[in-house]
Parts: structure tokens; sequence; C-alpha cells
């Protein structure tokens, strides 16, 4: 991949290059779905030259919407932005993933994929759109199963932040937690954690550590402009008892 190219996950405001990427190539485009499709991309400079897209099966996934601009094709952001898009499936605890291809087979081949049989399509893919369309009757269908591996350690910010909490919007806190936390790591590349002093009661010790700077980054655009992101914060703070003291950190190769 050249070095000007950067993976990253898709952000809101990339939807509409992503549909165009796709039109261009002649694919279907996603509609708004439950499970939804999830988008990885890649960016050289400001522009998007590459998408993937994954929707979840209960313990399933489907690859879906692979698309390079043909002027980037045999550069290897291709094989990058899938390869990110399956870290992120195993990370979820997916080990199964399944898709289907009209020409570029050989492609997903290397990638760890054997070719199936249309009929040996795992049952939860076989009720998606996806496998019921006309245009997919013809295609190769392939599968491949993800090793568990370690999540690498992270390479990007680590951001602390230490705040109290009154005593009767503890259990506030952590319910509110146990929902966000999924719904704060779901786009991948971002882990949190939630320790609470054991000599001062009420006094939490908030880490959220980043893979990569360009996760860091996505974060960062995310509380500016996703509004479902800023009103989980917003809720966050309802929680608080006083300010928050925040202190980034780097990581240092040792």
């Amino acid at each position: 991949m050249s070095a000007a190219s950067q993976v990253r996950q898709a952000f809101p405001a990339d939807w509409p290059a992503i549909l165009g990427l796709l039109e261009r190539a002649g694919l279907p485009l996603p509609v708004p779905s439950d499970p939804p499709v999830e988008f990885v991309v890649g960016m050289k400079g400001a522009s998007l030259v590459a998408c993937v897209g994954w929707e979840r099966h209960g313990s399933h996934a489907l690859l879906r919407s692979v698309a390079v601009e043909e002027a980037e094709r045999r550069g290897g952001v291709g094989r990058a932005v899938v390869e990110r898009a399956l870290a992120e499936i195993a990370e979820r605890g997916v080990r199964e993933v399944a898709l289907v291809t009209m020409s570029a087979s050989a492609f997903f081949a290397r990638l760890g994929f054997a070719a199936i049989a249309r009929s040996e399509t795992p049952l939860p893919i076989q009720a998606s759109p996806e496998f019921t369309a006309h245009c997919c009757g013809n295609g190769t269908w392939m599968r491949t199963t993800l090793r568990a591996g370690r999540p690498p350690a992270p390479s990007g910010p680590i951001i602390t932040l230490v705040y109290r909490v009154a005593p009767e919007e503890r259990a506030g806190l952590l319910a509110f937690f146990r929902e966000a936390f999924p719904f704060y790591e779901r786009h991948g590349g971002t882990r949190m954690a939630l320790y609470e002093s054991l000599s001062e009661p009420g006094l939490f010790l908030e880490l959220v550590a980043y893979a990569s700077q360009v996760d860091y980054d996505a974060d960062a655009e995310r509380v500016e402009k996703d509004p479902e992101t800023r009103a989980k914060l917003a809720e966050w703070r309802t929680h608080l008892a006083g300010p928050v003291e925040f202190r980034p950190f780097g990581w240092v190769v040792v």
C-alpha cells in the first residue's frame, strides 16, 4: 500500500464517497438494515479510494461492498482494507466470514477464503438480502474461519480521565457504561476500562486506549460531529460531580 494511503473506520461524512465508489464499481448499494453495514475505508490524502463493508449475522459475518478506484488497484490498498475489516470482525468475537464475488475469487483466495457451493453458505447468511439478490445467484460464494488472536498492543494515544461521582449517581454511572462501552468500541481500534479508587469510593479512573493515531483522530471527529456520540457524552456528564482531570499519554517503545 502506498505510504500516502491510510486505512480507517468510515466516518458518517464518508457515506456519499462510499456510495459513489460502489456505483462506479457496479456493486449493489447498501440500504439501512438490521444488522447495519459497517465500513472500513482506504484514503489517499483527502480522497476515499477503497472501501469494504461487513455485517454481522449472529456468529457469522458477511463481507461485502469491496471496491477500489481503478487507478489505485494492484497497489495494496484493497488488501489493506479487507485485512483491517477481518481484524475488526475477529475482535468482535466472530470467527466465520462469508462473501460472494462475481470476479475476484483469486483475490479473496489469497486472503484465506475458499470457494464453497451456494448451498454450503452458513444458514444465518442465507437469510441475508445479499444471498437472495438476483445478481449474486451466479457469483462464487466463499468462506473463511478467522483465528482468535491477541489484540495488538495499542500504539496510539492513551487517554485517562479522573473524576468523582456522588454516591447516589454511582449505580447510574455503572449502568451507563454497561451500554456505552460496546457503543464506543463498536468502531474498532478503541478499548476502554473503568476503575474505582480502593481508598476513595466514588473516585473513578477511565482509560481509553487507541490502537493507532488514525483511530484516535477518527474518535475525535465523532466526538465533534456525530450527534449520537455527543449525546452519549452529555449523558455521561450528568453522572459526574465536579470537573474532569484529563491526561493524554503516548506509547513509548522501550
